[in-house]
């Protein structure tokens, strides 16, 4: 069970570095 968390807790974090990175390098953002 310990696994299957892990590799959530990985997955989760790629999909906010993802998201951080579009926000990031979208157009307009910072207005």
């Amino acid at each position: 069970m310990g696994w299957l968390m892990h590799g959530l807790r990985k997955r989760s974090f790629g999909i906010i570095m993802i998201l951080l990175a579009l926000v990031a390098l979208a157009p307009g953002s910072r207005s």
